[in-house]
């Protein structure tokens, strides 16, 4: 029988759970304990932390069993799935590295809530994976439609509790359509995309550490002008506020909109480098321009990537139709 050029989602699913320490060891990787990572004894610029992966010396990051296949051994996507699920290796949430959260917390992880959708479904890699999902979201419009409505009314009162309010907070009308923000770590960028097109590269900053900004698959759930900064006491508006004059608050982490942003700046200085606390910083004049394009609801995705911003849009499955750049 010839080699399996396909797995199922019940099989990408369970290579997915596996935990990356677990699979390396039992591979014959060795590697030693510096304090929160993980360092290879042979490869000591490749790090592991929880299962995110960085090897430093070849600008290779990634997160999971599945992708640390593909990159180290260099498998196909279907054999790294069909090798990981050969071993009884530890499950993510088994880990002694697995910190205490909700799944919601975890980098992107494939969607469970499309069920047996996925029964006869089979791919050859995670972007494949991300157009059968877009599809399939396509088909649930109606019910999608009464859920986004209703974490709109969520959020909104969240805010209420939460004071947000002293700021002037737009809500979600109308889901975002054919629109798409990367931001890239690697090189301090971010890309915006609406309908097909790269409109925006604009030079941005973020955590001054590796876990700072999470990286993963999020959503702008809340956009607000003038939010007042709350740690200082800041009022919105004034010029030493440190989240400047526009605000979109993103999910990232099982969060609400209230604690990562891509926001403006009160230090122009600073943007192109590592120096938030988890937030993107941009420049007051591009968060201006960016913020009257973007709709609640427009997906954020956070990776650190030597790819380009249009290598990633296959990645994540979105159409690239070509470039539309204004004064960039």
């Amino acid at each position: 029988m010839g080699e399996r050029k396909h797995v199922n989602e019940g099989e990408i699913m369970k290579a997915r759970d596996v935990d990356l320490l677990s699979y390396l060891e039992a591979k014959g990787e060795t590697f030693v304990k510096e304090g929160k990572y993980y360092r290879h004894t042979e490869h000591d610029s490749l790090l592991i932390k929880g299962n995110m992966y960085a090897w430093n010396s070849r600008n290779e990051t990634g997160y999971g069993a599945i992708s640390f296949a593909q990159m180290y051994y260099g498998m196909s996507f279907p054999q790294a799935v069909l090798d990981i699920n050969k071993g009884d290796y530890k499950e993510l949430s088994q880990s002694h590295e697995q910190p205490s959260v909700s799944p919601s917390k975890e980098p992107f992880r494939y969607p469970k809530e499309i069920g047996d959708c996925y029964e006869k479904a089979s791919f050859q890699s995670e972007g494949a994976f991300f157009v059968f999902y877009k599809n399939i979201k396509k088909r649930r419009f109606f019910m999608k439609n009464i859920f986004m409505k209703s974490m709109a009314v969520f959020t909104l009162l969240m805010f209420a509790l939460c004071g947000v309010n002293q700021g002037k907070t737009e809500a979600a009308s109308k889901q975002a359509n054919q629109d798409l923000i990367i931001i890239n770590k690697y090189y301090n960028k971010l890309a915006y995309f609406h309908n097909g097109y790269i409109e925006i590269v604009d030079p941005v900053a973020t955590g001054k550490t590796w876990d700072k900004t999470p990286v993963g698959f999020f959503k702008v759930v809340n956009k607000i002008k003038n939010r007042p900064y709350y740690t200082g006491h800041i009022p919105g508006g004034d010029p030493h506020n440190p989240l400047g004059k526009r605000w979109l608050g993103i999910n990232a982490n099982g969060t609400y909109g209230d604690t990562y942003g891509i926001h403006g700046n009160n230090n122009e200085s600073n943007i192109g480098k590592y120096v938030s606390q988890g937030c993107v910083r941009m420049h007051n004049a591009d968060i201006e321009k960016l913020y009257d394009k973007i709709q609640v609801g427009t997906p954020v995705a956070i990776t650190y990537s030597y790819k380009s911003f249009v290598d990633l849009t296959k990645v994540y499955g979105y159409t690239f139709k070509g470039y539309k750049l204004k004064n960039n």
